[in-house]
């Protein structure tokens, strides 16, 4: 990793830096100014507006004193965007780690969503908080909707801790769906089919209904069937070779194997169902339904060494994926004279169902240097990991109306989260030597319990000068039990050891934010926030049985002056600084938002790496994040437009932790240093109202460590694509190219269900190239 030589050098770069960019981008915009001729086609066009509820009122993205980005329905088409990732991709300051379609961790800011319990983002969907699983080996990671029929996105960078509470310390992520309509019927469909390189045929399909039952009921229904074809093979090697040496793997590729084509298929289902009841204007009623389910043959995933895109293995063990989504919420908005009311209670359940592969793990830990097939060694073996979780949420809130100097919000926010974490590691051949095929069974059922008080109010001095003050108070309730068995359990037998911990904490995060909008085009601010993630339970790291390290992992707990690895973590927070700006010019023909700011993040949770493959959360002091963000829209006339977003992150630790290993100046894990997007648009009418528009666009990811035995460097990577379409009044065709340069990223790397190896990783990697045809229609 790389190490800082001095830990104040950096952060002035950055500024100069971040300085220099504004700078340079404003000479290059005044440039532009002088070579569009005034009355040229695009000139004095607007880029338009997108109304935001960020604030948890309604405002625009360029009025609200924060750094936000929205993707309207009409973008999200235009781009061609079914996946949340696509989006996220295209964002400055945000990055993800993905393990398999609807297994993506977001993360903001460098604020690593790897370890702990919870996640650094909080993700909404309408107004239902959906939370990530607490103890999954793939990650925090949340549900990827369908984007059909999105009234748009709403990405909050930064601490959200007021109005969103725990979870959101790195930002927010918003989906809105459309609500139903009482005015008109309508209906739409969108169908794309598509083939990719090295699998085979691709096919999504997605429809809307709506239909209003009369002036004050109105129903939706939207479903969307997706079926992604496989591009990673499964082989299995009849005389699957020992490792070379400990660190290095067997030659895999000498030995003859029978391939298991596209593994990673993958089908989803997914409905919403949605009604409006406006008993009288001032009143509205939205319950919503929501079921999705995706099904997967493997992971998108494949070996480092030999790098090839398959993965190998020694035994025909599958390992397939299931995740089930349902959920349930009600949305009561009731508007009085002075303020509105606005209430949600929902109710939401998740099943994911995940198979690993631990064949050559537990060849490698059991019988080191030797085949893993009997008597030799042992084999086959397989960890089947499944998280079950269910939240119930309720918030009320009331929020001011009106255009008075003085505008609140204020409400009251409760959930109760059951996740259940059950892991099952059988070796069927182990018996004769253990006494139990049970390698290790870990049962672990946790309740977390949050209240919360809210308000925020902003108070204008002048036409032109905002103050705005908010504050959160939280309390949380932590209830965890582990119950675990086998050979690699702290009994190392199949007698059952159960331990229960209980932890909480209340406390304050405070916000404020004075702006200053000396005209209706631009927006200068000032934000201080806290945020913060809760603590929580680690899981169990083994002392006992064999490894090639020597008795396991108890070697690498004493070289961190341990006994035994952490039972538990505390919880961590942030607070930050930032500067940021909103402009419109040229008669709104350039919209350019940026900001830099500076990050305090105390009692970092970050994964502790042990040379035995079985990693822990713990506490590694204080760190810092540095950073800069700058994102502009750009109408450069003759039907020409373009999109432009960058950021650069600096995270590290700021002092050195002996407990960990952390020291002064280490990288923060999973944090590019530099994101990058650029897209450009054309777009002409061609005669009888047709309009052709053409779409290039590309977006880069930065170099960044991720951990699994030990620490890796992941290589930056840049993926295009490209889209040509006709548009009519109610329908549009497109062509497009997904991975125009037939690009495999590494993304990130997979932790093992089981244990880590040093002699290879599992890296998920993108789709290969994908050429299709779109063709999408609405009524009205």
């Amino acid at each position: 990793m790389m190490k800082l030589a001095n830990g104040t050098r950096p952060r002035a770069r950055l500024h100069f830096f971040a300085l220099a960019m504004f700078a340079c981008l404003e000479c290059t915009l005044q440039s532009h100014a002088q070579t569009v001729p005034p009355g040229a086609p695009g000139a004095g066009s607007d880029l338009g507006e997108i109304v935001v509820t960020a604030e948890k009122r309604l405002s625009t993205v360029q009025s609200a004193a924060i750094s936000i980005t929205a993707i309207s329905e009409k973008d999200l088409e235009a781009r061609g965007v079914p996946d949340l990732i696509d989006v996220a991709a295209a964002t400055p300051g945000v990055s993800l780690r993905y393990t398999s379609p609807g297994i993506t961790e977001f993360e903001m800011r460098g604020l690593s969503s790897s370890a702990g319990s919870s996640s650094t983002v909080g993700f909404y969907l309408g107004e239902t908080p959906l939370t990530a699983p607490a103890a999954a080996q793939w990650g925090k990671v949340v549900i990827d909707p369908n984007l059909y029929d999105v009234q748009r996105i709403e990405i909050l960078r930064g601490p959200q801790g007021t109005l969103y509470g725990s979870g959101s310390m790195g930002g927010t992520i918003k989906i809105v769906p459309n609500a139903p309509d009482t005015t008109a019927f309508d209906a739409g469909a969108d169908v794309q089919g598509s083939g990719t390189g090295g699998g085979g045929a691709n096919g999504r399909a997605s429809a809307m209904l709506n239909v209003p039952i009369n002036d004050q009921i109105a129903m939706r229904l939207v479903a969307t069937q997706v079926y992604q074809s496989g591009w990673i093979d499964r082989i299995v090697v009849a005389d699957f070779p020992p490792p070379i040496s400990p660190t290095e793997r067997g030659n895999v590729l000498a030995e003859p194997g029978s391939p298991v084509r596209d593994v990673n298929i993958f089908r989803q289902t997914s409905a919403r169902l949605s009604m409006l009841f406006k008993p009288t204007d001032s009143l509205s009623i939205t319950p919503s339904l929501l079921y999705q389910e995706g099904r997967s043959g493997g992971l998108s995933a494949f070996d480092s060494n030999p790098g090839t895109q398959a993965f190998y293995q020694p035994f025909n063990v599958a390992e397939p994926m299931t995740d089930i989504t349902r959920i349930a919420s009600i949305d009561v908005n009731y508007d009085l004279t002075t303020f509105g009311v606005v209430f949600n209670v929902s109710h939401w359940d998740r099943d994911v169902s995940l198979t690993g592969d631990q064949s050559e793990v537990t060849g490698d830990l059991l019988a080191p240097g030797q085949t893993v097939y009997p008597p030799a060694g042992f084999g086959p073996a397989n960890d089947t990991e499944r998280d079950f979780m269910q939240q119930s949420s309720a918030e009320l809130r009331l929020v001011s109306r009106g255009a008075s100097r003085f505008q609140w919000v204020g409400g009251v926010f409760f959930s109760k989260f059951d996740t259940e974490w059950d892991a099952l590691g059988q070796i069927p051949t182990a018996a004769p030597v253990f006494g139990t095929t049970n390698e290790l069974t870990i049962y672990e059922p946790q309740k977390v319990i949050q209240r919360a008080a809210f308000g925020e109010a902003t108070y204008a001095f002048l036409d032109t000068l905002k103050l705005s003050l908010g504050a959160r108070y939280f309390s949380y309730t932590d209830i965890l039990t582990t119950t675990q068995s086998g050979f690699f359990s702290t009994t190392g037998t199949d007698a059952v050891a159960s331990v229960r911990g209980v932890q909480g904490a209340d406390g304050f995060n405070p916000k404020g934010t004075l702006s200053y909008e000396p005209t209706a085009d631009l927006t200068v601010y000032g934000t201080i926030a806290k945020g913060f993630r809760p603590g929580g339970a680690d899981l169990p790291v083994p002392t006992s049985g064999p490894s090639p390290s020597g008795p396991l992992c108890e070697q690498e707990l004493q070289a961190l002056g341990l006994t035994a690895a952490p039972t538990s973590y505390s919880a961590d927070s942030v607070v930050s600084y930032e500067l940021g700006e909103k402009l419109r010019w040229l008669d709104r023909r350039i919209t350019l938002n940026g900001s830099v700011y500076h990050i305090n993040w105390t009692n970092v949770q970050q994964t502790v790496v042990l040379g035995c493959g079985y990693p822990f959360t713990g506490n590694e002091g204080r760190a810092t994040v540095d950073g800069q963000e700058l994102e502009g829209l750009f109408v450069l006339g003759a039907g020409w437009d373009a999109s432009a977003s960058v950021a650069h992150t600096v995270a590290q630790l700021a002092e050195n932790v002996p407990s960990t290993g952390g020291y002064k100046g280490e990288e923060l894990q999973n944090t590019p240093h530099w994101t990058a997007s650029t897209a450009l648009n054309y777009s002409q009418t061609v005669g009888n109202g047709l309009v052709l528009t053409a779409r290039a666009s590309a977006a880069y990811v930065g170099n960044r460590i991720d951990v699994t035995y030990g620490t890796n460097k992941l290589p930056p990577y840049t993926i295009a694509n490209a889209r040509l379409k006709v548009a009519g009044a109610h329908w549009s065709g497109a062509l497009f190219v997904d991975n125009l340069a037939n690009v495999r990223a590494s993304i990130n790397d997979i932790n093992s269900l089981a244990a880590n190896l040093p002699t290879y990783n599992r890296i998920s990697t993108n789709q290969p190239r994908t050429i299709g045809l779109e063709v999408h229609y609405n009524l009205k």
